[in-house]
């Protein structure tokens, strides 16, 4: 019995450690460093302590945030055209194949009504895009 899995978790764990050991490590070492030129001069220089310590910038959104306005929007447009265009296309498609063929408009009704579906489907989304939040630049001035 091979205890390879064993193995890969163990030096999974070897590398989270040692990469955080790193890590308050160099953060130990700039408050040491901190603290050394305050014992020597008396004070601590503003401008050295920015270096060592850059204020943190601003925090990701969180991944259950509400999207900002104007997202929603252009993705129902998007899906919306999309699905017009492909069930128009498929309802083209049938309908041109159809007059080729004599027997298949009554072998591809199933399809036909898909394609209409998927039609009034991507026109309904793109409708819906009208009344999703604009984007704040896209906004009429009050």
């Amino acid at each position: 019995m091979t205890f390879g899995w064993a193995a890969f978790w163990i030096a999974l764990a070897a590398v989270i450690i040692s990469g955080r050991w790193l890590k308050a490590r160099r953060e130990a070492m700039k408050y040491d460093t901190i603290v050394r030129l305050a014992e020597k001069t008396g004070r601590i220089d503003e401008e050295q302590f920015k270096l060592l310590f850059p204020p943190p910038g601003p925090l990701p959104p969180h991944w259950f945030a509400p999207p900002p306005p104007g997202n929603g929007r252009m993705v129902l447009r998007v899906f919306g055209t999309i699905l017009m265009f492909a069930g128009t296309g498929l309802v083209v498609a049938i309908l041109l194949l159809s007059a080729h063929y004599r027997g298949m408009l009554d072998a591809s009704v199933g399809r036909l009504v898909s394609g209409i579906l998927l039609a009034f489907l991507g026109a309904g989304l793109f409708i819906a895009g009208r009344f999703a939040p604009a984007r704040r630049e896209d906004r009429e001035v009050p």
